[in-house]
C-alpha cells in the first residue's frame, strides 16, 4: 500500500552516504577548508581553481551551492558551473570566505581568500 512505499522511501533516503570536500588540485587531499593567501590586489590575470568533490552513495552529486560573506567576492552560476571573481582591492589587506554547501546533507566547506593590499607609491620632489 502507499504507506509501505513511503516508509521504504524514507529509510532509503536516511541511509544515503554523502561525501563532500574541496581541493586545489586533483591530486591533493580533500579538505573541508582551504586558504588562498597572497591573492593579488588586482585580479586582472590571477586564477586559482577550486575542485569540489561531492558524492552521494558513491556517485557524483551535483546538488551543491556556494556563497560569499563579502561583497567584493562575487559568485556567478551554481554548482559545477559556478565561478567566483575577486574585485580589485584599493585599500588594505582583506579576507573573505566562500562557503560551499552540499544539498540534502548540508555539509559545508570553506575557501578563505586573503587579498593583498594595493601597491602604494610615494613620490618625492627635491630642489
Amino acid at each position: 500500500n502507499g504507506l509501505d512505499r513511503e516508509l521504504v522511501q524514507t529509510v532509503q533516503q536516511s541511509a544515503s552516504t554523502y561525501e563532500f570536500g574541496i581541493r586545489e588540485n586533483s591530486g591533493d587531499s580533500l579538505s573541508t577548508s582551504l586558504t588562498y593567501s597572497g591573492w593579488p590586489s588586482s585580479n586582472s590575470s590571477f586564477n586559482r581553481p577550486v575542485r569540489v568533490y561531492s558524492r552521494k552513495n558513491g556517485n557524483q552529486f551535483l546538488n551543491w551551492a556556494l556563497s560569499s560573506n563579502v561583497d567584493w567576492i562575487t559568485i556567478s552560476g551554481s554548482g559545477a558551473g559556478a565561478t567566483f571573481k575577486v574585485a580589485t582591492n584599493n585599500s588594505s589587506s582583506r579576507t573573505g570566505i566562500i562557503t560551499f554547501i552540499q544539498g540534502e546533507s548540508n555539509k559545508t566547506c570553506t575557501l578563505t581568500i586573503v587579498q593583498e593590499a594595493r601597491d602604494v607609491y610615494e613620490f618625492y620632489t627635491t630642489d
